[in-house]
């Protein structure tokens, strides 16, 4: 389905107030070369060679957001907005909308006013806005997605993460009356879809993928596989519904087994071979590090050794550290910093209002 009929439908939910369920939800969405742009263009302002902040460690760049209209079957998408290293505001509104007619009275085009910046629609014949909104689906409007980036976060040795969905990210999906929230990270495409009011949604989901990301990266496996299996093991009932894709592909994929039992069962099973590494070294000599055990013998030896294994696999995640629980400390610490500065000069102020009138005495 292309990404302007799946929008068609998401305003009719929104005005309806009804949330999709996982069978209305396309298998696969393909993004028009418009779309793909617009994401390119977030790639190029997130990279930290653009917006550098000159540090070694931490986020290197800002974040971005642009917001996607749909307008009576047409799409608008707002230029790239900067945030700050770790959120930015999205844009939901049309502040105002005006209209020019054409010389044979036959086609209009609309002016949309967003944050301050002017962007037009393509012609339409006039009858499709003449009728009554209530009478036609031709002329519906408002937001059906926004898309945001992430940038790199680096941690040591060269090492960096992207991170997922932060809890800002789906508290702001949760609480708008939007389905879609879309993360770029690099050429990788990430839709977070929500099909339910998420009010009983386990935030501790979040931080479980900030650990395997984490886990991925320091042992040299695939991010993008990691984030997958942790769609796949934590988010089955969560009220999100995800979808992954990549700019070059030109479309997103529903993120379930099916769809990714390759990527899924590879990340799996190198988990698993790492894990018996940790359990009993021996296991795997020198001379059978190029050739890994199959399946099968892990799954074997993961019966023999079950109960050290599992012992094993929640230390490799526990003791990596909570990204999610970082970047909210950090938001404290400046906010922290703000009052401490403000009361300083509150004070100095004071103090030099008294001193004058002293003076004055």
């Amino acid at each position: 389905m292309y990404f302007e009929d799946l929008s068609k439908n998401l305003i009719k939910w929104q005005t309806s107030f009804k949330y999709p369920t996982k069978s209305e939800l396309p298998d696969k969405i393909i993004l028009t070369e418009k779309i793909r742009n617009n994401i390119k263009l977030l790639i190029d302002y997130t990279k930290s060679e653009v917006f550098s902040f000159g540090r070694k460690q931490g986020s290197l760049s800002w974040e971005f957001s642009t917001t996607i209209f749909y307008f009576g079957g047409d799409l608008i998408i707002t230029s790239p907005k900067q945030g700050s290293s770790y959120s930015v505001m999205p844009i939901l509104k049309i502040s105002n909308i005006d209209h020019q007619i054409s010389k044979d009275q036959k086609k209009v085009k609309f002016l949309l006013t967003i944050n301050d910046k002017l962007y037009s629609t393509r012609d339409f014949p006039i009858d499709q806005w003449s009728k009554n909104k209530n009478e036609s689906d031709n002329n519906l409007v408002g937001p059906v997605m926004v898309l945001h980036s992430h940038p790199k976060n680096y941690i040591d040795q060269g090492k960096f993460l992207y991170s997922f969905f932060s809890e800002s990210d789906i508290k702001f999906l949760k609480n708008v009356n939007l389905f879609m929230l879309g993360l770029i990270t690099e050429e990788n495409i990430w839709i977070a879809t929500k099909i339910n009011d998420l009010n009983s949604f386990d935030f501790d989901f979040l931080s479980k993928v900030s650990s395997e990301e984490l886990f991925a990266v320091n042992n040299s496996l695939n991010r993008n596989y990691a984030f997958l299996y942790s769609i796949y093991s934590y988010f089955n009932d969560s009220g999100l519904i995800f979808y992954y894709g990549r700019l070059s592909w030109g479309s997103v994929v529903k993120v379930n087994y099916q769809n990714f039992r390759n990527e899924i069962n590879e990340y799996k099973s190198s988990k698993e071979q790492l894990a018996i590494k940790l359990v009993e070294p021996k296991y795997m000599s020198s001379a059978e590090k190029t050739n890994p055990k199959t399946l099968e013998e892990i799954s074997s030896y993961k019966e023999e050794n079950a109960a050290e294994l599992t012992i094993k696999s929640n230390k490799l995640l526990t003791n990596q550290p909570n990204l999610a629980a970082i970047k909210e400390k950090k938001k404290k610490i400046n906010r922290e910093t703000f009052h401490l500065l403000f009361i300083i000069f509150l004070t100095l102020v004071i103090s030099i209002i008294s001193i004058l009138i002293i003076l004055n005495l």
